[in-house]
């Protein structure tokens, strides 16, 4: 990814009633605007997680597990039929020349439009011990030739595709946590990786998995596009929800100096560039999320999430079903 395509203005959506549009969100609020702003976390999809094999939806090594995701058409042309492609790939940072591994594929016979379903990969997947780390899940729907997917395995890029990096631990189960992660390769002069850490402490582990401002901004600027005023109301009452948790979680979430408890070593390698990251875990009162990102410019090619949490169990998965004409409701997801 070159710096000048990263910055590009983002796609504005078609006019809604004239196609169809399938996403694979990068957060609650996301509508489809690409490209994700620098600033956003984009490889925490609320539409893919994992059953079997998993510790807190993170993956154990030599353990069966199923993916999972949701995928939305928030056009009104029906999606008929819609192939969904499961990837993966070794803990990750920037996916750069790494070409993901498809585990599975399923199809979606016909997904209305405004609406979403959720599909299950057919194969489940075994991961094999190797460097530590959760490694990467990327999930892409494509339906041709009405809205295929054309941009390779790119959330930043495409609406199609979406990405879930993250590792969870329980707090008191470890005094550290040790990550080796791929990292893209960016410039000729083989320069070591960019890394940066950020950190955030909140009461509530699913805070940190807030809809972003910029996808409430956008989801409220595509909602004008509706032309059915029913759809239109249903679409208005999920995003004021989303909007209302966005403001009363904004104030339970707040930055923490990672800085003396975390050690980043970047290097390139024969098969690449990697980073090796030292985290140790500190003992607050809360939750600790920390996002490692590799830079090129200050450009995000991509990132890796650490949660470290006190609570017995968490959602990591969005369960919100859109139904034309209706409230939001909750399908049953596993």
């Amino acid at each position: 990814m070159d710096r000048e395509h990263a910055q590009k203005k983002p796609q504005r959506p078609r006019p809604v009633p004239y196609g169809t549009w399938l996403v694979v969100r990068y957060d609650d609020a996301d509508w489809g605007y690409r490209d994700i702003p620098a600033g956003d976390v984009f490889w925490l999809s609320p539409d893919i997680w994992i059953t079997g094999g998993t510790n807190y939806g993170t993956i154990i090594a030599d353990i069966p597990f199923t993916v999972h995701a949701r995928v939305w058409n928030l056009g009104q042309f029906p999606a008929s039929p819609t192939r969904v492609d499961f990837a993966i790939v070794d803990p990750v940072l920037g996916i750069g020349q790494v070409e993901p591994h498809v585990i599975g594929t399923a199809w979606i016979d016909d997904l209305p439009g405004l609406s979403a379903t959720a599909v299950t990969c057919p194969q489940t997947w075994i991961r094999p011990t190797v460097a530590g780390g959760h490694p990467c899940l990327l999930v892409k729907a494509s339906s041709s030739p009405m809205d295929p997917a054309t941009m390779g395995y790119s959330p930043v890029h495409d609406r199609h595709v979406g990405q879930r990096n993250l590792h969870v631990v329980k707090a008191g189960t470890a005094n550290s946590l040790s990550l080796r992660l791929q990292a893209a390769v960016v410039g000729e002069g083989g320069a070591q990786p960019q890394v940066d850490a950020t950190a955030y402490l909140a009461r509530n582990s699913e805070h940190f998995l807030r809809p972003g401002p910029t996808a409430l901004r956008n989801a409220r600027a595509a909602i004008e596009s509706v032309q059915d005023p029913v759809a239109a109301a249903a679409l208005t009452r999920r995003v004021r929800a989303l909007q209302e948790m966005e403001e009363k979680q904004l104030a339970e979430v707040r930055a923490f100096d990672i800085k003396p408890y975390i050690v980043i070593a970047a290097r390139n390698s024969e098969k690449g560039a990697v980073v090796d990251v030292e985290l140790a875990l500190p003992d607050v009162a809360g939750d600790l999320m920390v996002h490692l990102r590799q830079l090129d410019g200050g450009v995000p090619l991509g990132g890796y999430s650490a949660l470290l949490t006190r609570e017995s169990s968490i959602r990591t998965a969005s369960d919100d079903t859109l139904h034309i004409g209706d409230e939001v409701k909750v399908d049953g997801r596993p």
